[in-house]
């Protein structure tokens, strides 16, 4: 169920905000069913004028920022993702928002769904757009090491000493200044006309593209998992064309994108709260720390 905001007053129905650092000053803007466009687990987006709509958190958070700087910095790049209005967060009735150009569309996951024979080319297209991306300089954005650093510890199925390995091979690896979402995957790039618009970028960072390719890569074992479950031929396909494709774009060395992959799953042990079997995750974990085989890591990436 979709529940108005609450206005300064306390009142269930509409807030009103006027003149925000990202509101044309003509505007009175009515916040509420009206405006809704779209509803998610951490966020809603109103229209807010002209071209631009608002993202308008559920709850406040330090990634609300760095989604704004993250988000600008890839617009800036000439990366294909809406430009951000204003120098700082906004606030209505106490919630965190950013001002965004609107951009209408469905996501690569509906895309897909609907039209299956389009798997293997939307899949190439997201490659595309992740090597487009990795080749931007991202000096300016936090650091993702540090950001990996901080989420190893909270990991705590993975025990003390696994942790402890893990983070010895996050040390070894190799700092880069490549511009990484995170998060990338099929519910985080919009269709529009005929193009592709990357959104949420709340885990923009500074880092080594392979953690990056390495994310994506998890994502996908999670999508033929549960989202893709109802279709799984089709995104078989999907990801197998964009692991291919992002390997011939952007070359990977074996054992680094191994060491990659040990990380990011042990980190997404923390970061993917409804993951829906994490002892999967710390299985893959403690087998690659041993050098043993594990399903994930099949050529059944293949098709």
């Amino acid at each position: 169920m979709i529940r108005a905001p609450r206005t300064q007053h306390g009142a269930a129905g509409h807030a009103t905000l006027r003149v925000g650092l990202a509101a044309p000053r003509e505007y009175a803007m009515r916040l509420d069913e009206s405006t809704l466009i779209g509803s998610g687990a951490n966020a809603e987006v109103y229209a807010y004028g002209d071209g631009r709509a608002l993202k308008l958190f559920r709850e406040r958070s330090p990634f609300h920022a760095n989604e704004m700087l993250a988000a600008r910095a890839a617009a800036e790049a000439g990366l294909p993702t809406p430009r951000v209005w204003g120098d700082d967060l906004i606030e209505v009735d106490d919630r965190e928002g950013i001002v965004f150009d609107r951009v209408d569309g469905i996501t690569m996951h509906q895309h897909v769904e609907e039209n299956p024979d389009d798997a293997k080319a939307s899949g190439r297209a997201l490659a595309e757009l992740h090597a487009r991306m990795h080749a931007c300089d991202g000096r300016g954005l936090h650091s993702l090491r540090w950001g990996l650093m901080q989420s190893i510890p909270r990991a705590r199925a993975l025990g003390p000493e696994t942790q402890d390995a893990v983070v010895s091979i996050l040390y070894s690896l190799p700092e880069e200044p490549s511009m990484c979402h995170n998060d990338l995957h099929p519910l985080n790039v919009l269709r529009v006309g005929d193009s592709w618009v990357i959104i949420d970028w709340a885990g923009g960072l500074r880092g080594n593209r392979l953690a990056g390719h390495a994310r994506s890569w998890l994502l996908s074992r999670y999508w033929m998992d549960t989202l893709g479950s109802s279709a799984p031929h089709t995104w078989r396909r999907f990801w197998c064309a964009y692991l291919d494709t992002y390997r011939e774009l952007a070359p990977v060395a074996s054992e680094e994108l191994r060491a990659w992959q040990t990380v990011i799953v042990a980190v997404g042990v923390t970061w993917d709260k409804t993951v829906p079997d994490p002892e999967t995750r710390v299985e893959f974990v403690e087998a690659s720390l041993a050098g043993r085989s594990h399903r994930w890591l099949s050529d059944g990436e293949r098709e």
